[in-house]
């Protein structure tokens, strides 16, 4: 008979918590395949925190990519910093 796993609330809180302290960084863009019937520039970019990773497609040059992705990254970072502020009263 197995053993239901017990999760240790304390070491997930530190794990999170650690996780937390880590910011979101863009790990790299790269030019794209263009999706059947577009004759746009597409570009592949990757965010990473941790071993958390984010992929996804945007359209435009890559100055264009690094821009929308570099707001997407600033963004992230902001949410994830109200995670670990103090909450104030």
């Amino acid at each position: 008979m197995q053993q239901a796993m017990k999760t240790n609330p304390d070491k997930t809180r530190a794990a999170v918590d650690a996780l937390l302290e880590v910011p979101f960084r863009i790990d790299q863009i790269t030019e794209a395949p263009a999706p059947h019937g577009s004759d746009a520039v597409w570009q592949r970019y990757v965010i990473t925190q941790g071993a958390n990773t984010i992929v996804g497609l945007c359209a435009g040059t890559h100055a264009q990519a690094l821009a929308y992705v570099e707001h997407m990254v600033a963004r992230l970072n902001e949410r994830r910093l109200g995670k670990i502020r103090p909450k104030t009263k």
